[in-house]
């Protein structure tokens, strides 16, 4: 196995997964720019996902915010494999006030629903993680029977977009 990939339960994330590319390839796949204000948005119930990478990654852009900071879209990869929720370096920068220090564990809100989230860490630093913490609590509720069936139904049928 390549030193480049961090295994999850369901996702492989990989070193590819760059500020770079959060902020390019993937905004304009989505139409949605990386870390831009996030002003008006109405949360609808269905999340709408989509997949990325050789390893066909699943993952969703959703509104965070901090206390009463600008709210901003946030790329995550979607793994019901962490605990937790984890935001990268830019992603906390842009969240928190300017200068503050970045705890070890802080509250924010993902598209409505308050959460715990933490500092991106190891071989993945650079990305968002979407974890049982907003998965299994939050609002969008799905198990990870659900989870499974879905990510299964995706793979045969190889189709770009699903609703959980």
């Amino acid at each position: 196995q390549s030193e480049n990939f961090y295994f999850f339960a369901f996702n492989a994330i990989a070193m590819d997964l760059t500020e770079e590319v959060l902020q390019g390839e993937i905004s304009e796949l989505i139409g949605t720019p990386y870390l831009a204000e996030a002003d008006g948005v109405r949360f609808k119930k269905r999340l709408h996902t989509f997949t990325w990478g050789d390893n066909e990654r699943e993952m969703v852009t959703l509104v965070v915010q901090f206390g009463s900071q600008q709210a901003r879209w946030v790329h995550f990869v979607i793994d019901p494999g962490s605990k937790h929720v984890h935001l990268s370096p830019a992603a906390t920068g842009a969240l928190l006030p300017v200068g503050a220090a970045v705890p070890n564990e802080f509250t924010v809100t993902i598209h409505g629903f308050k959460c715990s989230a933490r500092p991106a860490a190891g071989q993945a630093p650079n990305a968002n993680i979407l974890g049982q913490d907003f998965l299994k609590h939050g609002p969008y509720n799905f198990t990870m029977k659900e989870w499974n069936s879905s990510v299964q139904g995706l793979l045969k049928k190889k189709r770009k977009c699903v609703v959980v």
